[in-house]
């Protein structure tokens, strides 16, 4: 029954849910240059310009929203986290730095690459890193 409901699912041309929509245009009003994709079948990922930066926001079926990512150039961090990132980082270090924002927390990230390895670095307001992933 749920791989045939998935194929059904998958062949309709699926419209963005009410609520989603609802939340997203109240969150972000003066969002432009919108595109939704259906992340599974219980998300909505949308792609957006807000104040000149690119932006992704995430939410679920019901319109809660759960992420949104912004590319940020490193002139528009907080000058604590500038200042970390240009003593232990060189320029070609930061391929491109986002900042994360959820219900629970913000934070910006980071890829790197140490040796043959690209690391997504973590880090908090002030500059701390506060997480490294191997990707």
């Amino acid at each position: 029954m749920a791989l045939s409901l998935l194929r059904i699912f998958r062949n309709k041309k699926s419209q963005v849910s009410p609520f989603v929509f609802v939340a997203f245009s109240s969150q972000f009003p003066r969002a432009t240059d919108l595109v939704w994709h259906q992340v599974g079948l219980l998300k909505w990922q949308v792609s957006f310009t807000l104040n000149k930066k690119k932006c992704t926001a995430l939410f679920n079926r019901d319109g809660q929203w759960l992420e949104t990512v912004t590319a940020m150039p490193l002139q528009n961090l907080p000058d604590q986290l500038q200042l970390s990132l240009q003593e232990k980082y060189t320029k070609k270090d930061h391929k491109q730095i986002y900042h994360v924002q959820t219900p629970n927390r913000s934070h910006y990230e980071m890829s790197s690459t140490e040796g043959s390895a690209t690391i997504k670095l973590l880090f908090d307001l002030t500059g701390n890193i506060v997480g490294r992933l191997l990707m």
